[in-house]
């Protein structure tokens, strides 16, 4: 198998339960971290973010956070990522949160996918970063 058809075959066929509790705990730092973030950061940069989206139209069937403005999964993402300062992973090299989460909110909202479904990939890509 390539190293693409290995990662899906691994994501694939790993559940939720698979994955420890205290690891699905540790997920909601950054999750939470991560919307704090952006929400904060709304009022410096948001309507402009906002303004540069809606020139770029796109079916809305995902939400921008802070406005609740609905725009194309990519869009969404992109303005989600925008607002968010990020943390920082020290063993990742770098900041994991802002483009994972706004990727997996933006996909999510758009496949009325349950959260359970939506969060649990995020540790699991670890052993391939």
């Amino acid at each position: 198998m390539n190293p693409t058809e290995n990662l899906a075959a691994f994501v694939a066929g790993t559940r939720l339960t698979d994955i420890p509790p205290a690891v699905l705990e540790q997920l909601k730092r950054p999750i939470i971290d991560g919307e704090a973030v952006s929400l904060g950061g709304y009022p410096l940069l948001g309507e402009k973010i906002l303004e540069s989206v809606s020139k770029l139209g796109g079916r809305p069937v995902s939400t921008s956070v802070g406005a609740g403005h609905k725009t194309s999964a990519p869009l969404a993402a992109y303005a989600n990522d925008a607002l968010d300062y990020d943390d920082l992973n020290e063993s990742m090299g770098g900041h994991p949160t802002a483009p994972v989460l706004s990727a997996v909110l933006a996909v999510g909202e758009t496949l009325q996918a349950p959260a359970s479904n939506c969060f649990w990939p995020i540790p699991v890509r670890k052993p391939f970063s």
